[in-house]
Formats: structure tokens, sequence, C-alpha cells
């Protein structure tokens, strides 16, 4: 005899087991059924006849989250960056972007103040500790 409980839902019925909360237990001989009711996740099975079926555990419902990953940031030319990596590069070039409400006036901003040798290629910016660890 396979004993299984309801561990998902409030109740369940699919016709040939049910179950509520009030009664989650459910019982049968049909090695079928309850590996068909382990299977969708509802059910755990409590105890199976020695010889018979063993289920594979049923993983719990996993996040749909994605996994995070990891940002690095990098030299990049002044098109490429963000607006928070524009306002870091210049604060580590003194440069003050006080009145620049987007991403074109703080490019505009930086290439009036710097001469187009500091700008040319991808650039590094941010403290020279963070620079050096990136590079390693």
């Amino acid at each position: 005899m396979f004993h299984l409980r309801l561990k998902r839902a409030l109740s369940y019925d699919n016709g040939v087991i049910s179950a509520t909360s009030e009664r989650p237990d459910v019982y049968t001989e049909d090695e079928a059924v309850a590996e068909s009711a382990v299977e969708s996740g509802y059910f755990k099975l409590i105890s199976a006849p020695e010889t018979e079926y063993v289920p594979e555990e049923v993983p719990e419902e996993e996040s749909a989250e994605e996994p995070e990953t990891e940002y690095v940031p990098g030299p990049k030319p002044l098109e490429q960056m963000t607006g928070a990596e524009l306002d870091t590069f210049a604060t580590s070039r003194n440069i003050s972007l006080k009145g620049c409400k987007n991403k074109a006036a703080k490019i505009a901003k930086i290439r009036e103040i710097l001469s187009e040798e500091e700008l040319s290629g991808d650039i590094e910016y941010g403290s020279p500790t963070m620079i050096e660890l990136q590079s390693e």
C-alpha cells in the first residue's frame, strides 16, 4: 500500500485520487497512480511497499529569477558608458557635471574639458587602486 500526503495545495482531485487540507493522506495500491501523484509535485510519498516503487526526490519549486551575473567595469568609449559610469569618470578627473541632465550633456562637458588625446581609445576610470585590481 502506498501512503501519500498532500503537500502543495488546499485540495486535489484528479478523478482517481483526491485529498484536502483536512484529509491530506491518500492510500492506493496502484503504483502508477502513486508515481503520477508524486511526480505532479502535489504529494509526497510517506511509505511504500519494500520491493515496490521508490520515487525520485521531487525538487522544491525553484525561483524563476535569473542568476545574477557579476558586473565588471572596464575600459570603454564615452558613448558606451552609462550615466553613472560617466559620473564616476568625471569625478576621477575632477570634472564637475553639475547642470548636466542627460548622458549627451555629460559627454559634451567631458569632451569640452579633456583633450582628444586623453579621450582616445578605451577610457579607464575609477580610483587608481580599482583600475589596478581590474587589470589583474
